[in-house]
């Protein structure tokens, strides 16, 4: 996960995103059926729930590597468990192993890719999921003297260097911290 950007369709409080490391199964949900899966996370949002955010979006960083052998850009999708079924999210390539994705809530998502026909794609190898990772969480504070519409706010993650294994080890203590701090901030 590089980014997370989350428009809540109300004033918000306090909010706050968390991001799992990325595995290649979960025990949170069903294996990925629809797809062939490259990984998945849990995201979560504290603070507001899926019916009060207008527009969120998620941004991942796939190594090509990681990908099974012959996989066009165009074949990789997010997916997002929900329900208790997969649904697959309008993913867009944004160049350079950079995947966006809107998203009506948070909950398990996976990385996975599907054929051009939208049938599932073996895997020839094992995958690895190697992104870079900065969860931002924007807040909403209440109006002053007038309202306006809420605003999104979102940061991106100087690329850091691969990992071997999936996950964002250190990374995702040090996101943390920074989006508290800057939710500590705001509230200021």
């Amino acid at each position: 996960m590089t980014e997370v950007r989350i428009t809540p369709a109300s004033d918000t409080e306090s909010l706050r995103i968390s991001v799992t490391p990325p595995t290649r199964t979960t025990a949170e949900a069903p294996g990925l059926t629809d797809g062939d899966p490259v990984g998945y996370f849990h995201a979560d949002a504290t603070g507001v729930s899926d019916d009060q955010i207008s527009n969120a979006t998620l941004r991942v960083s796939v190594s090509n590597a990681s990908l099974p052998a012959g996989t066009a850009p165009e074949q990789v999708r997010l997916y997002r468990h929900h329900d208790g079924a997969w649904q697959r999210l309008n993913t867009t390539h944004l160049g350079n192993g950079t995947y966006e994705a809107d998203t009506p809530g948070f909950s398990v998502f996976a990385i996975g890719t599907e054929a051009g026909d939208g049938s599932s794609v073996s895997a020839a190898e094992e995958s690895t999921v190697t992104p870079t990772v900065t969860p931002a969480a924007s807040s909403v504070g209440p109006a002053e003297t007038t309202r306006s519409p809420p605003t999104s706010t979102a940061t991106t993650a100087p690329t850091s260097t691969e990992q071997s294994a999936p996950g964002f080890g250190p990374a995702a203590g040090v996101v943390a911290v920074v989006a508290a701090a800057l939710l500590a901030r705001r509230r200021r």
